[in-house]
């Protein structure tokens, strides 16, 4: 089976997630990572070049920074909820990854990034 691959690579987000109460004020710069695969629909499909046989970068980003402005203390629940919009909005995806970055995480002595990621694989595909 082709697959499509469509990714957003390095978005930058401020906001506001974090256990401490200052992260809730004072913020943090983040960098989201997705990446979703398909099966690439028929050649006549995709000589129509259009939008509606595809999945739309836009509409990925959308997602994105709609969850990026709901302050949560987790970043694995802010992938949760990316992953979980990706999955409702684009059902045909086999494959979706999201990785949300910390940039500067609020631990003493820490020169760093902090990251977390959410793979959903269908169980199509790990058959």
């Amino acid at each position: 089976m082709d697959l499509f691959e469509v990714e957003l690579s390095d978005v930058h987000f401020f906001a506001y997630h974090g256990v401490y109460d200052f992260e809730r004020v004072k913020g943090n710069d983040f960098v989201v990572n997705i990446m979703v695969k398909y099966p690439a629909p028929s050649a006549e499909l995709i000589r129509e070049d259009c939008l509606s046989n595809s999945i739309s970068y836009v509409d990925l980003f959308e997602i994105a920074k709609e969850e990026m402005t709901t302050p949560r203390n987790l970043l694995e629940t802010v992938c949760e909820a990316i992953v979980s919009r990706i999955r409702t909005a684009f059902p045909q995806c086999c494959e979706i990854h999201c990785s949300i970055t910390k940039c500067r995480p609020p631990i003493p002595d820490f020169n760093g990034r902090a990251t977390v990621t959410l793979s959903y694989i269908s169980p199509n595909e790990l058959k």
